[in-house]
């Protein structure tokens, strides 16, 4: 069974170390609880398709510490920038080309206390970062559920307490200067109405 630690600065601490080392951490979000590993870890970031049951042909959002961490590791355009100045850090992932590989990365910056808790602690790696359930089913609230459905394989669970929000982080794909709305979710959308966006992908 995975160690349930509070999300406070002790939590956190532990955390970065478990995530550090390999391991695979659920996180409290600002909208419903993540799975977190290293992006750069193979073998963690395996475990967490194993976990939910997800076609590897399908990728994971990766969690970036901010505007410059994103620029390192994605092709970001000016659009795409004034969006993740705007809403990030926040319920915002946002689709864009990748600079390390062929294709785009799915980027989110989560409006909580160990992102910034992690850098300052000099534990700035992008981590791979879903919503902690099996794929197509809905995201537990509490740790207890978490536990419950996910305890397999999983190294620390952060107890946040009831998670935030039902709904996951709205997801954007913004290609040059054209945004495409791919899920809907928490960032609603009356606060991004001076952006021409497209509809829903099916």
């Amino acid at each position: 069974m995975p160690v349930i630690l509070p999300a406070t600065a002790e939590g956190y601490q532990h955390a970065a170390e478990v995530l550090s080392g390999g391991g695979v951490v659920v996180l409290p979000t600002d909208t419903v609880y993540g799975l977190a590993a290293r992006a750069d870890l193979s073998d963690a970031v395996r475990i967490i398709y194993k976990l939910k049951a997800r076609s590897s042909g399908k990728l994971l959002p990766v969690c970036v510490t901010g505007v410059e961490q994103a620029a390192y590791i994605c092709n970001i355009s000016p659009l795409a920038r004034q969006l993740m100045s705007e809403f990030w850090p926040g319920p915002l992932t946002l689709v864009v080309p990748s600079r390390k590989a062929a294709g785009t990365l799915a980027l989110r910056c989560p409006n909580v206390g160990w992102v910034r808790a992690f850098a300052d602690s000099g534990f700035d790696n992008p981590l791979v970062l879903t919503s902690a359930n099996i794929s197509g089913e809905k995201p537990p609230d509490l740790v207890s559920d978490i536990r419950r459905i996910l305890a397999e394989q999983v190294d620390l669970i952060l107890d946040g307490g009831r998670a935030l929000s039902h709904q996951p982080s709205t997801i954007l794909r913004v290609e040059k200067e054209q945004i495409t709305l791919l899920r809907p979710g928490a960032l609603t959308g009356d606060k991004l109405a001076k952006y021409v966006i497209a509809g829903v992908e099916r």
